[in-house]
């Protein structure tokens, strides 16, 4: 959503955005661990962006 792709940047993001923080627990993921999910989840990743653009 904010152009924000590389598992790195979403473990910086995971510290310093409130909202992402309050939204994920305040737990802070590592790169490795985003990265994994990412690659097991992808289908599902890719059918969640293309109902939220539906609406």
């Amino acid at each position: 959503m904010n152009k924000i792709r590389s598992s790195r940047m979403m473990e910086i993001e995971a510290t310093r955005n409130i909202e992402l923080m309050w939204l994920i627990g305040k737990i802070k993921p590592d790169h490795g661990t985003l990265s994994s999910f990412m690659k097991i989840n992808t289908n599902a990743i890719n059918q969640l962006f293309k109902e939220f653009t539906h609406m």
